[in-house]
């Protein structure tokens, strides 16, 4: 049973095709622990490497945005309306945090996919605009009335263009080269500008599970953990302390924690069944026993979690 709840909750990885905004191809740019400097150790699998100061996990699976939006393995109107709810709980609790701590309204949202956060910090009276680089996926915000630009960061932004926040939502987990991405921060931000990160946190109860599940013989909710086999894997799993100590080690100083929620019982079978494929036997099994230990999971600790920090 643990197994199907695990297997189902490939949903708290909210996008899969749009995130890799820093990588143009290549090879893992930064096999070292970003928070030590020193070299990765190798894991269970050829791919999988940790720190063994700090924890921190890696890996050396690479994005590749030119393979395109997965249409064709996910039902997107089940995923969208089955992630609604939770994404907009959540972006209300980034912005209204964000609002607090800035009065300037002008954000970037790197890896901006279809728009929804957008929407919200729009909603929010921020000045925003996206970032997306799949064509497929920035077409559909365009079409929503989203101002967004198609392209990388930080190459597809004039040299001296300048925000009060950039925001990045399951997004840096995706990105092989930090120090490039951390530099692209800093030099984008006016001074006192803040820098939001969410991302999955390696803490959390349903990756810890997944990775229990793994050790003990099945691997599959692990590989789903890490997005394995698929365009827009993870090449890191933080901690949201070690995501702080990064941060503050490359001109930042911490700001806030922002607690996030990693499911709701809103369109949750849709959110359980996205995935093309899946028999509706597994989807209806998943589907009950989530249903059943949303309160419980609550009382846990979140797969999800986001750090505000500042430009120095």
């Amino acid at each position: 049973m643990t197994s199907l709840i695990v297997c189902g909750l490939d949903v708290v990885l909210h996008t899969m095709a749009t995130h890799s905004a820093f990588l143009q191809g290549g090879e893992f740019l930064e096999p070292h622990c970003p928070i030590h400097r020193e070299p990765l150790i190798k894991g269970k699998y050829d791919w999988l490497f940790s720190c063994n100061k700090c924890g921190l996990e890696a890996s050396t699976l690479l994005p590749d945005i030119s393979s395109g939006h997965l249409s064709g393995e996910l039902s997107e109107s089940d995923r969208e309306s089955g992630l609604n709810s939770v994404r907009v709980e959540n972006g209300n609790r980034i912005l209204d945090a964000l609002a607090g701590e800035t009065t300037g309204r002008k954000l970037l949202d790197v890896g901006s996919g279809p728009g929804f956060f957008l929407t919200l910090a729009t909603e929010h009276r921020f000045d925003a605009v996206g970032l997306e680089p799949d064509h497929a996926t920035a077409s559909i915000c365009m079409a929503s009335g989203q101002r967004v630009r198609e392209g990388f960061f930080p190459e597809a932004l004039s040299e001296n263009e300048l925000f009060d926040v950039i925001a990045l939502n399951d997004v840096l987990e995706h990105i092989p080269d930090l120090s490039k991405a951390f530099r692209g921060f800093y030099e984008h931000l006016y001074v006192g500008g803040l820098l939001l990160l969410n991302c999955p946190d390696r803490n959390g109860v349903i990756y810890r599970t997944a990775k229990l599940l793994d050790k003990l013989g099945f691997s599959p909710p692990f590989f789903r953990m890490w997005q394995l086999g698929l365009p827009s894997p993870h090449v890191w799993y933080f901690t949201r302390s070690e995501l702080r100590v990064i941060a503050e080690e490359r001109g930042f100083e911490f700001v806030r924690y922002v607690d996030l929620k990693t499911l709701s019982r809103t369109a949750l079978y849709e959110r359980v069944s996205y995935v093309k494929g899946q028999s509706t036997l597994f989807n209806v099994l998943t589907f009950v026993v989530m249903w059943l230990l949303v309160p419980l999971l609550r009382l846990l600790p979140s797969d999800l979690g986001a750090v505000i920090v500042r430009k120095k």
